[in-house]
This record gives structure tokens, sequence and C-alpha cells, in this order.
């Protein structure tokens, strides 16, 4: 990927070397692709409009960000001597951010997938008094370089139509979750999301843990229950699991995009100010050797690699 890294060496025994190395990447693009999509999180009206879990839009870092763990009502501190509203308590060791739009192909095509990722550490609890982590723990004491932060870009592909949705039932006993649907077609290590439209079941994204026949599969639970069979639910594409999204080549119908924030202080945030990617495909030329006839009907030729032609639920 394109763009200006910065590296910081970290021994066995954890100590940082002191200053980060740059490095310029200029990629090489000796034969551009056709451009079909170009989708940025960070400059939509209002930006990241997203699936957030840990994470908001802050104005006054124009970023997505880690949120703070302290709840509004778990406040006892008058609010004037909060320093900061927003990162009230320790900043959250964890969040995530979901893309709005998922991306339909309409079939399955290669896809050149390229990624926009910005970000930058910062203190957003930086006076003494706003630290809660022990001092033994802290990496950076002056509060100048918060680089105990990480985020990464992540992608998950399907093979049929991404905004599918199923009918079925299911049955709960224990954590073990069972749904049937006839022919249901998804596989063992498969991630659905599933809406259980009655019962008591938590809505959720699941792997699938068992395929017991062609008529049923399983996922497991994060509370135990009992649910009588029958009851109604509907489930999204099967997925694949959440995978680093690396500049390249992929091939699937449909994508879907998550963003995983991280901080091993509390003290310390991460700040994505620019978020999303392009799609392409390769330009390409292809030949039938079958003869035409002629005439003034229109003429079909079916290639044996089909070409993308464009579809209006792309993304």
């Amino acid at each position: 990927m394109t763009g200006t890294y910065s590296i910081k060496f970290i021994d066995d025994t954890g100590n940082r070397s002191d200053n980060a190395a740059r490095i310029i990447v200029t990629a090489p693009d000796p034969q551009p692709n056709q451009i079909i999509l170009t989708e940025r999180e960070d400059t939509d009206v209002p930006p990241f409009q997203g699936e957030k879990v840990n994470t908001f839009y802050d104005a006054t870092f124009d970023g997505l960000l880690l949120d703070g763990t302290l709840l509004w009502d778990s406040i006892t501190q008058n609010i004037d001597d909060l320093s900061n509203i927003d990162f009230a308590g320790p900043i959250n060791s964890s969040g995530s951010y979901e893309f709005q739009n998922k991306v339909d192909m309409g079939a399955i095509f290669n896809l050149m997938l390229k990624r926009r990722f910005v970000t930058s550490g910062l203190f957003v609890n930086d006076l003494i008094d706003s630290r809660t982590a022990l001092i033994d723990t802290w990496t950076e004491f002056d509060g100048t370089q918060a680089d105990d932060v990480n985020a990464k870009l992540l992608v998950a592909t399907t093979d049929i139509d991404p905004a599918t949705s199923v009918s079925a039932s299911y049955e709960q006993s224990g954590t073990t979750i069972t749904i049937t649907k006839t022919d249901h077609g998804y596989s063992v290590g498969d991630f659905v999301v599933i809406d259980f439209t009655a019962g008591s079941a938590t809505d959720g994204n699941y792997e699938i843990q068992t395929v017991p026949n062609a008529n049923t599969f399983t996922v497991t639970a994060s509370a135990s229950a009992t649910i009588s069979s029958g009851t109604s639910c509907t489930y999204g594409a099967n997925f694949t699991q959440f995978n680093t999204f690396a500049n390249g080549e992929y091939t699937a119908r449909g994508f879907k995009f998550k963003c995983e924030l991280e901080s091993n202080d509390p003290a310390q945030n991460i700040n994505v100010t620019e978020l999303g990617f392009e799609a392409s495909v390769k330009r390409r030329t292809e030949t039938v050797n079958t003869s035409i006839a002629s005439g003034t009907s229109a003429k079909t030729v079916t290639f044996a690699n089909p070409f993308f032609t464009g579809t209006g639920s792309l993304g």
C-alpha cells in the first residue's frame, strides 16, 4: 500500500526503541484497473454511519475513536470536574465499526481491493489525575507519544447475495441453538447473522458449529436457555470470518468490511480519520473463435469468463 510507514521495534522484555523509523512505499501500477466503486465512511454526512460497538465519531478530532468506560449514571463527581465528558473514565480496551453498506457484485467475480486507512494515536486522558493504570505499566510518561494503540481493517466475503434473508425456525437447549431450514446449503465455519424474531435468543453474528444434516445447523449462544422447537427466526448470507484486509485480488460475490480498534493503555486512544476502500476490476481482452452469422438481428456472444458490466446494487 502506497504511503509512509512509521515503525518502532520492541524487544522480548517489552522495551521500545526511542524513535520511530519511517519507510516510504510506492506501490507499482503498471496497468491501471477499471475502478468501479470508491467507498469512504469518513466523508459520509454525517461521518461513520455504520454499526458501532464501544466507538463513536468525535467532531473535535474529526475521526472514529474508542469511547470511555464510565456510564453516565455512574458519574459521581461534578460534570465540570471531568477533563473530557466524551472519554469519561478509562478508555475501552477494544471496539469496532462495521461499514454501513455491503458490496454486491451481482455474481462471483475477481475484484481488486485497495484500502484507505489513516489512523493516529493520541492521549485523551493525559493529566496525572485522569490516568487510572498503574504507573509502572505506563509506556509513555510525558503523554506525547501514544503508541500503545492499534487499529485493523477487516473484510469478509460470500458467494451468494449478501442481502439474502431466509425464514427458518429454531430451538435452544443449553447453549446450543439448532436452526432448521430445508436444504440450507451452509457449512461448518460459515458466519451468519441471525435475527430471532420470536423467543428469547439473542440476535447476532454466529459461527456455524455443526451441520447435522442438510436441513439443520447449530450455533452456540452466550447464555444457556430452553426454547421449544418451531420458534421463528431469519438469517442472512453465509460469510467467511472477518480476515485482515490486505490490498489484493478477492474472488466472491459479496463483501462486508469492519474496523477494529484497540488500546492497551486506558489513557490512550486511536483516531481513525480516513476509512474506506477502492474496488476495481482488471482490464482484459477475450476472444471467441466460433463463427457469427450475418444478419440484421441481434447477436449473442458468450465468453468463457464473464465480464463485470455493472449492477445497481453494487454498494
